[in-house]
């Protein structure tokens, strides 16, 4: 399994949180997302095993950062 730099993963959510924004999860495949981020779609099932898997990154990758950015303001 190659692994990719966070760079690129990120560029690939970008891409997958926009179409699925204006098209909806279900809408949305790899193959368009892989076509939109100019990447080899075999590089996504290098790092990721569907869109699910990214949506999981997506997710975990955002709340981890939010909670990061916010802790200070916890009592």
């Amino acid at each position: 399994m190659t692994i990719i730099s966070d760079r690129l993963k990120r560029k690939i959510s970008q891409v997958f949180i926009n179409e699925v924004s204006k098209n909806g999860f279900r809408h949305t495949s790899v193959a368009k997302i892989m076509k939109i981020a100019d990447i080899r779609r075999q590089t996504f099932y290098d790092n990721f095993l569907d869109k699910y898997d990214l949506l999981y990154y997506v997710v975990s990758t955002n709340l981890k950062e939010n909670i990061d950015d916010n802790i200070d303001y916890l009592n």
